[in-house]
């Protein structure tokens, strides 16, 4: 009986860790918050405007949450691609960006609704 080669062991994709979803989830917060004072903000135009996004998303509420909630899927998948292709501190780095950016747009929004 000829012997068969062994096939080669495919080799298991990295998984995403504790500190990988703690930024996933950070950037999620973010995200709902950066709805909840669009939409606050929205309410009173004459002390508050948009600059970031066009007006018609705005003030259409569930287009608002559909895109905010699209970013979140598409942060996520982006994210794990990237890990399983061997470049999580790309992924981390990218994220870091992300959140911050995020971060300073929510804070600057309360900002200025906390003004008004």
């Amino acid at each position: 009986m000829p012997v068969l080669p062994k096939k080669p062991q495919r080799e298991a994709s990295p998984k995403l860790n504790t500190g990988d979803w703690m930024l996933l989830g950070a950037a999620g917060a973010l995200r709902f918050f950066d709805y909840k004072s669009t939409v606050k903000g929205v309410a009173n135009p004459t002390e508050f405007r948009e600059v970031e996004l066009p007006e018609a998303l705005v003030h259409n509420r569930p287009g608002l949450g559909a895109f905010e909630a699209s970013t979140v899927v598409a942060n996520y998948y982006v994210y794990r691609a990237l890990v399983r292709h061997h470049r999580r501190s790309l992924a981390r780095v990218g994220q870091s960006i992300n959140l911050s950016a995020l971060g300073w747009t929510v804070g600057n929004n309360y900002r200025l609704l906390s003004e008004h």
